[in-house]
């Protein structure tokens, strides 16, 4: 009696489990992949190129963010597909961007300008949870990329620390707020 109530027990669990069970993981996504400027993509059109809350994206030893050529391109795709007039050339190198001063100008006024397509490109390259997080600052950082001048040192890392400061404002802890501001500056670093 006790084996066949043990049997009936097993029998019902596994039955709950593969009723539980979405079909789509026994199907076979091998012909499901995206193909995009000749590079297979790995990511579904609902999750992000990377997944920031998931420690996807990398920095260097001075804590700037790396990203591939193929995350490049991919980025630049993503703002085309939003409207957003990108670059043809990516910048050589993350850093070089960083010293100029007019560029925390432009880039101030382009933040200010794209607002919406700023925050769907954080959405779709870093995930929902940052793009939630930079929506809630955006309204923190009006006042101060409004007097960024042409004469900012600091380029980038001003614009940097202006998201670094309003993620905080927002109620980010430390560690995420730096990390999320340096992925969002190299996101700007691509489309401006």
């Amino acid at each position: 009696m006790k084996k066949l109530k043990f049997l009936s027990s097993l029998l019902i669990a596994a039955s709950l489990v593969t009723a539980a069970t979405p079909l789509t993981v026994f199907a076979d996504n091998s012909a499901d992949h995206n193909v995009r400027g000749g590079y297979q993509n790995r990511f579904t059109d609902d999750s992000p190129l990377i997944d920031f809350d998931n420690g996807d994206l990398k920095f260097d030893s001075n804590g700037n963010p790396v990203f591939s050529h193929e995350q490049i391109n991919e980025i630049k795709e993503i703002a085309q597909e939003q409207g957003i007039d990108v670059p043809s050339q990516a910048p050589s190198k993350f850093s070089v961007k960083i010293a100029t001063t007019k560029i925390a100008l432009k880039a101030a006024k382009w933040i200010l300008s794209h607002r919406t397509e700023l925050t769907n490109e954080v959405g779709r390259v870093l995930g929902g949870k940052a793009a939630v997080r930079f929506g809630a600052a955006l309204k923190d950082m009006e006042g101060p990329l409004r007097k960024v001048t042409a004469a900012e040192n600091g380029g980038l890392a001003t614009i940097q620390k202006i998201i670094y400061n309003s993620l905080r404002a927002s109620g980010v802890s430390a560690s995420i707020a730096q990390s999320l501001a340096a992925g969002i500056r190299g996101i700007i670093s691509f489309l401006i």
